[in-house]
């Protein structure tokens, strides 16, 4: 049987893999996982005439100990797994499987306190399960395998939820896959607040899907930090229908910092207000239909974002994003797609006359390739197969105040000529302006203020 839904992991450096590690609060007890030792010990346990019910005389079970796991360690007759505690009656706990052989005595067991392995947490979550990882350093030689399809990870500093310092989970490990997923079944993976490297000679993926069949899964990454893998997320090994990254960075991997694949025409990959940069393929790379706000795509070996490699009916969608200093191009849109759209971007650094680089389609037929472009701000004559739009503006200079800080300076013919030059500008259902690029200066001088986090 498995664990309830609700249940979640508690994961801490001081932690102990001998703990419990689990509490759900939907049986009406008090969480006893949030800490570095066991709340109770037990010696003595007794499985009662029913298989599912223990004992204790020197620590009678209570009401306070429902939606707990009680780690069971040994004794003649007990099963050495986790339990989970659904129900107490009197000093009876019954628990959510079978102990072992009824009128066993002498069990051995821990119930509560945090386990110190994310991957023995992540093999014991089961589908709705969250993995909570206090601030520290993890260092694996082996792949985090999440079976279930709908799992969350979640790093926090003090209390669940407070968004606080990233514990890292790092790896040295040649070849493996830092977290990987064999879910076939409908749900959606989360990664929230988590800095995760790679530091081996042969460097695997920091995320990726290795079952052949996950048509329904999806992939939720918020606040992340992924450094160092051959790939840091990947998607185009195995397919998974979507994904939907927020306010994280991925940097220095030595093929592309996100690689997707394309799935029927229905997925998505969505990409708002993250840093994919300084990696030795492309930033992003996704033939499947994509959507990317306020991002920045800078300093890669390859492209900063490539949606060109060949799918039936595509369309990519970018906008306030920023290219720059990319080797290969800055926006790379393909003739395979329906459409590639652009607004309110800047391109600037990128390869020559490659800032903007459409990929236009001879056959079968052109009637699909399309560009929507306007208010976009690059160099004179950078672009290919991109038509001037309206709203464009022609830069000369660098827009930004450094190579990692992309708002936008005060340069005449760079940042100040992208002030107040997006889209709408003057509409029908109204007058409004907006800066170019990812940041907004939250001045007169632009649209309101957004922040941008890596």
């Amino acid at each position: 049987m498995a664990f309830a839904a609700t249940t979640q992991w508690e994961v801490r450096t001081t932690g102990n893999n001998a703990n419990g590690g689990g509490f759900t609060s939907a049986t009406g007890g008090t969480d006893r996982s949030q800490s570095d030792t066991p709340f109770k010990t037990y010696t003595d346990l007794v499985i009662t005439a029913t298989a599912t019910d223990i004992t204790s005389a020197a620590q009678p079970f209570t009401a306070a100990d429902k939606g707990n796991i009680i780690n069971i360690t040994g004794g003649t007759g007990f099963t050495v797994q986790r339990l989970q505690i659904v129900n107490v009656s009197g000093v009876t706990a019954s628990c959510d499987k079978s102990a072992g052989t009824t009128g066993s005595t002498g069990g051995t067991g821990n119930l509560g306190g945090a386990v110190a392995s994310i991957g023995l947490a992540g093999s014991l979550a089961t589908d709705e399960n969250t993995v909570w990882i206090k601030s520290g350093t993890y260092t694996t030689t082996a792949a985090i395998a999440l079976v279930f399809p709908s799992i969350r990870l979640e790093g926090f500093a003090t209390t669940h939820g407070d968004l606080g310092t990233r514990p890292l989970i790092t790896t040295a490990t040649n070849s493996i896959t830092l977290i990987t997923c064999s879910a076939a079944g409908s749900g959606t993976l989360r990664l929230i607040n988590l800095s995760l490297s790679n530091t081996a000679g042969t460097r695997g993926p920091g995320l990726a899907q290795i079952t052949s069949a996950a048509p329904n899964s999806m992939w939720a990454i918020v606040g992340c930090l992924f450094d160092g893998f051959s790939v840091g997320v990947d998607g185009a090994t195995t397919q998974v229908l979507g994904l939907g990254m927020e306010r994280t960075e991925v940097k220095n991997c030595i093929s592309h910092g996100v690689a997707w694949s394309f799935l029927s025409n229905t997925g998505l990959v969505s990409v708002d207000n993250s840093w994919l940069h300084n990696n030795g393929g492309d930033g992003l790379n996704s033939p499947a239909p994509t959507s990317c706000y306020a991002s920045v795509f800078s300093a890669n070996t390859g492209s900063g974002a490539n949606t060109s490699p060949t799918a039936p009916i595509v369309n990519s969608r970018f906008v306030e994003c920023v290219f720059s200093g990319n080797t290969a191009k800055g926006l790379w849109g393909s003739g395979s797609s329906f459409s590639t759209v652009a607004i309110n971007c800047i391109a600037f650094g990128n390869a020559a006359a490659s800032n903007f680089f459409f990929t236009s389609r001879t056959s079968p037929s052109t009637l699909r390739d399309g560009i929507v472009s306007h208010h976009n701000a690059y160099p004179s004559g950078g672009n290919t197969n991109w038509a001037a739009g309206v709203g464009d503006v022609t830069i000369s200079a660098s827009p930004f105040v450094s190579s990692s800080n992309f708002a936008l300076n005060a340069t005449a013919g760079g940042g100040a000529a992208c002030k107040a030059a997006g889209f709408p500008g003057v509409v029908t259902f109204g007058t409004g302006t907006m800066d170019l690029g990812a940041l907004q200066t939250g001045s007169s001088a632009g649209g309101g203020q957004r922040a941008y986090q890596v």
